[in-house]
């Protein structure tokens, strides 16, 4: 037993030191002048652009510098990540997961949100107004109420800094807006399935639909956002053939070429193009 403990005790030191120094090499490697000079002196203060960095630039960094795919060694890379989001953004800027505290509202509402009340931030949009970047946080406020935050106009305190906001999450909550997009634009009932796998046994080609079950399987694993939404429209489309009735099984409606996938394909391209005008930060994750 000894013997095992210390196994486990040496495992967890080398970790911990393999995460110091992927965590130090970050820091020096993308430093405050560097940054600023590809990305303007304002990244900081745009959550999208800390997810563009770490998506474009960091997450490339540690797999060819360490040989560590980040699907592959998500468990370890994951909060090096998220440490390192919070180095980058503004320190006085929550994140997701993180819990707030209300000091001032500004603005004209009638009925803002009142001092001491606290709430946990769901979402951060961000965005740029009249050159000034701004953040716009979903709250989850103690009282029930759901008004926004715009930083940095309004004045907040951060009580418990949880550090939720890996990428991965972020692109799961797009996906599963987008879902939800689909399903009001096709007219869906509540009574189907989406699973994103990075298992590629889980499907034969990038996506599937289970005609009978009312699963839609997409394979996730080295691609982007808006191909993995086109594989979950696209199969949507099918189960929306498969509420009127159109599908039987055969073979010959999976076919290139078919009506069904013709179908399939057109409706696809023109929902993820309906979605991207209005969520154009799709195409930069």
């Amino acid at each position: 037993m000894k013997s095992l403990i210390k196994k486990i005790l040496k495992e967890e030191t080398q970790q911990r030191s393999l995460n110091d120094v992927i965590f130090n090499d970050l820091v020096n490697t993308f430093n405050v002048e560097k940054l600023i000079e590809f990305f303007g002196d304002n990244y900081m203060y745009s959550f999208k652009t800390i997810k563009n960095i770490l998506n474009n630039e960091v997450i490339p960094h540690i797999e060819n510098v360490y040989s560590l795919d980040y699907l592959d060694n998500e468990d370890l890379l994951k909060p090096i990540l998220d440490k390192f989001a919070r180095h980058l953004y503004d320190d006085n800027y929550p994140m997701v997961g993180d819990t707030i505290e209300m000091v001032e509202m500004e603005g004209e509402d009638p009925n803002p949100i009142l001092p001491g009340t606290k709430g946990v931030v769901t979402k951060i949009v961000s965005n740029i107004f009249q050159g000034i970047p701004e953040e716009h946080l979903s709250i989850n406020w103690e009282n029930g109420r759901t008004l926004k935050v715009l930083l940095p106009h309004d004045k907040i305190r951060i009580l418990n800094k949880k550090g939720s906001n890996n990428l991965r999450n972020l692109s799961e909550d797009k996906i599963d807006d987008f879902v939800d997009f689909v399903t009001g634009d096709l007219d869906l009932e509540d009574n189907f399935t989406v699973d994103i796998t990075n298992d590629s046994d889980d499907v034969e080609t990038l996506a599937s639909y289970d005609i009978n079950n009312n699963e839609v399987t997409v394979l996730g694993k080295n691609r982007s956002l808006p191909d993995i939404i086109r594989s979950v429209a696209h199969e949507l489309v099918h189960h929306k053939q498969n509420e009127r009735g159109e599908l039987t099984g055969r073979k010959e409606e999976g076919e290139d070429g078919s009506p069904w996938e013709d179908e399939a394909n057109a409706k696809a391209g023109e929902l993820v193009r309906k979605y991207g005008r209005v969520n154009p930060e799709i195409y930069e994750t």
